[in-house]
């Protein structure tokens, strides 16, 4: 059964277990994520943190990704077509997500062949591309941005809001810096930038 068709078509029993899926490995992506936090009264810090990796998989039809749980690292490589046997689906609704369980096996499968569209479309899942944006008219677009500025506390131009990992970043009132793949959303607060998984933020050095 195609992949497109295991994630998009809905299942009308929730004891549905899918068939066995023939993919392909495009890319694969490190993902360090913070389980555990120590907080005080004026900031959050890490505690734990946990590494996983995102693959980016296609049947040479359709893409989509999986997590890879650090006990199916040494299971798979890049490029490499495996059947994959006893996986689940994450969401309620479609589109589904691919779920590696306890039960999940990966057997070496006949290679696939995948066009370089469908590659490009993996690097941009796992890669999304930022658009850079004017701060001043960021929260007028869509997708995800990047805007560079001056970090103010009162009078501010746009509020960025930043969230888990990429709140812990060093960062002072006056530095100037640059901040990817952000969403524009409108809050109770007004219009603001969000953080999204994909952000990262760098502090600009003036020369």
């Amino acid at each position: 059964m195609a992949l497109s068709t295991i994630l998009n078509e809905r299942k009308e029993t929730p004891y549905y277990r899918p068939p066995n899926l023939h993919i392909c490995i495009l890319k694969i992506k490190e993902e360090e994520r913070v389980v555990a936090w120590d907080f005080t009264d004026a900031s959050a810090s890490p505690a734990t943190t946990k590494t996983n990796r995102v693959a980016a998989i296609s049947d040479g039809d359709s893409v989509s990704t999986l997590v890879l749980f650090e006990e199916f690292w040494s299971k798979v490589k890049e490029g490499a077509s495996y059947i994959i046997r006893g996986y689940g689906l994450l969401g309620e609704d479609p589109p589904y997500h691919i779920r590696l369980t306890r039960q999940t096996q990966f057997f070496r499968g006949s290679k696939i062949t995948v066009s370089s569209d469908l590659k490009d479309e993996a690097e941009r899942v796992l890669n999304p591309p930022s658009q850079v944006v004017d701060v001043w008219e960021s929260t007028q677009k869509g997708g995800l941005l990047t805007v560079r500025g001056v970090l103010v506390e009162d009078e501010f131009a746009v509020r960025v809001c930043l969230w888990r990992e990429v709140s812990t970043m060093d960062v002072s009132l006056g530095d100037v810096v640059t901040i990817s793949h952000l969403k524009a959303e409108t809050t109770v607060y007004g219009k603001q930038l969000t953080s999204t998984k994909h952000t990262g933020l760098t502090v600009n050095i003036l020369k």
